[in-house]
């Protein structure tokens, strides 16, 4: 045998080349030469691969569901949310009308002329007190009566005269108009002329 044989080990080179230049050949695979991947392995691969597809697609669609509903329901909470706050401020406004219209109701009512709440104006009770003082000075001031003005005959202009005593031609006549007995007529008979 040959000395060199023994002092090689196996998977050493044993030719003159240098070691870098036989590595690069073992790592390069002819070009013409394919890759063979035995059909089950390939198969097995592909089925993976398909699956892996899916259930991506299936995530992402159900991603995108999501957000669509989550986007309505914002929607909807956005619409939700205006209506609350319109209903809030329509309260308050209401709320803010009430204590407005007692608090004219309560000046109305202090200064004694309680069906005039409704024309008060003002902000606070003393410029509500003030528009009722205002409005109560522009009333006519109301006539005092002239006692003196009658006629002198006791009574009043436009007022028909009294009789107070009938003779008995007048007691017949308004029975027999009355529909009554003369007797059945009382005595204090009074009738307008």
């Amino acid at each position: 045998m040959p000395e060199d044989n023994q002092d090689t080990q196996p998977g050493t080179p044993t030719s003159t080349q240098p070691a870098e230049a036989q590595n690069a050949d073992n790592n390069q695979q002819p070009e013409d030469k394919p890759i063979l991947i035995p059909k089950d392995r390939f198969d097995k691969v592909n089925e993976e691969r398909k699956s892996a597809l899916a259930q991506l697609k299936a995530a992402e669609d159900a991603r995108r569901q999501a957000e669509e509903s989550a986007l309505k329901e914002q929607g909807q909470y956005k619409e939700l949310y205006e209506k609350m706050m319109t209903d809030a401020q329509r309260a308050q406004q209401e709320l803010r009308t009430l204590k407005y219209d007692s608090m004219r109701r309560e000046v109305a009512q202090t200064g004694g002329y309680p069906a005039l709440w409704d024309r008060l104006r003002g902000d606070t009770d003393a410029e509500l007190a003030d528009d009722l003082a205002r409005m109560v000075e522009a009333f006519p001031k109301p006539k005092s009566p002239n006692i003196d003005a009658g006629t002198g005959s006791g009574a009043r202009q436009g007022e028909a005269k009294v009789k107070t005593s009938m003779s008995s031609d007048e007691r017949e006549y308004w029975a027999t108009m009355l529909g009554v007995r003369v007797q059945d007529l009382p005595a204090d008979l009074v009738v307008s002329i």
